[in-house]
């Protein structure tokens, strides 16, 4: 997929690694898990109380955090009436493609792929001996193939009559992705983008109406519409700078999914600055939702008037942060180890004063802040904490 190589993740979906940047989209633990629990799962059940909800997904990757937030909203009572979502990535090509790739693969797949995707399976009975031991897993969450549809027709009326851009067919059409995408969802872009079929050979055409639109479309298509006829979908999809977004959005927001890459990778989107420009952009009893854990995005969250607090898994372990405008939406208030920390050079937060900076720029300028600063070591404040619990 060029820069963008697919692997494998333990819950069988699909995770991506960037080579442009060295680092991973998704957690090896499971892609779409990872969307539920760090992202989806620590939304407060009165968010669902609402009849419209207005959400960002910063750094929408390839979809999961959308996809999984619309999959609760099919699978939860809830008096949702109209969503908006704002879906923002640099890379348009992930965006185009999010439609079209498979949330899971399954048993024979991942058998003809092993070599390349799961590098620990010798043989078949290993193979499915790994598949019954994570059964708990890969059944755990999922994704109806019809949440895709919801985004695909989004995206067709996103693109104006214009068809996918260049890379991304040239990402779906290469052999060795062919795991990866659903066909069937490429043949319904194709029906719904020219509202038409052509006429290729006579065999062809028999097996699209059949297998495709009889079979697939009338099931899964009929199940979209249906979902639909519920909730009023407008989903926008923006392949630029979330900064420039954050600029010129028009849209407020009752949830944001904060799920860039690191801050030593992208530090520009965890800035104070950054955090400040977005807050302005929450409605009243809004949320802001991210894995990050670290002492410089949390004192930046607080720095922007934000109250701060932990998000926590199915196993009750801290693995996020939760920032909201409104202090009874935290759940988990931060520890005092974890507040005092803020206050200490790891705290220091990255800055990036008009929201323009390159992230080498914005990384140089914090590392220097740090050197000046006299403000006690990380090292050192752990120091005192454990002497202070003797």
């Amino acid at each position: 997929m060029g820069k963008f190589l697919p692997y494998m993740t333990k819950d069988y979906s699909i995770g991506l690694f960037n080579d442009d940047v060295n680092d991973i989209y998704h957690s090896a633990f499971g892609a779409l898990t990872e969307a539920y629990e760090k992202f989806i799962n620590p939304i407060s059940s009165t968010f669902f109380d609402k009849e419209a909800i207005n959400l960002l997904d910063i750094c929408y990757g390839i979809g999961y955090n959308t996809k999984a937030f619309l999959q609760k909203v099919y699978s939860t009572n809830n008096s949702i009436k109209k969503i908006n979502i704002d879906c923002v990535d640099t890379d348009n090509e992930l965006i185009e493609i999010s439609p079209f790739i498979k949330t899971k693969i399954n048993f024979i797949d991942r058998l003809i792929h092993k070599n390349q995707l799961f590098k620990n399976i010798q043989n078949y009975n290993e193979a499915k001996k790994i598949l019954t031991n994570n059964s708990n897993i890969r059944n755990k969450y999922k994704i109806d193939e019809f949440i895709n549809i919801i985004l695909l027709k989004n995206l067709i009326e996103k693109l104006e009559g214009r068809n996918l851009s260049k890379e991304a067919k040239n990402i779906l059409s290469k052999n060795e992705n062919r795991t990866f995408f659903n066909k069937n969802m490429l043949f319904l872009y194709e029906f719904l983008s020219k509202n038409e079929v052509q006429l290729v050979q006579k065999d062809f055409l028999s097996t699209f109406v059949h297998n495709i639109y009889y079979k697939y479309v009338s099931k899964q298509y009929k199940l979209c519409n249906k979902l639909s006829d519920k909730v009023e979908f407008n989903i926008n999809f923006y392949p630029i700078d979330i900064r420039q977004h954050l600029k010129t959005s028009q849209h407020k927001y009752d949830i944001v999914l904060l799920d860039g890459f690191t801050p030593a990778k992208c530090p520009c989107i965890w800035s104070v600055d950054f955090l400040k420009k977005l807050s302005t952009l929450l409605n009243n009893d809004s949320v802001i939702i991210t894995y990050n854990t670290s002492a410089p995005v949390r004192n930046a969250m607080k720095q922007a008037g934000l109250n701060i607090g932990n998000t926590i898994d199915s196993n009750n372990r801290f693995i996020g942060t939760v920032a909201s405008n409104n202090m009874l939406l935290i759940e988990h208030p931060l520890s005092e180890a974890q507040e005092g920390l803020l206050n200490t050079k790891a705290g220091i937060p990255y800055r990036d004063n008009d929201l323009s900076l390159e992230n080498e720029a914005i990384i140089s300028n914090r590392t220097l802040e740090i050197e000046n600063s006299n403000l006690i070591s990380s090292s050192q404040y752990y120091k005192h904490q454990k002497e202070g619990t003797k």
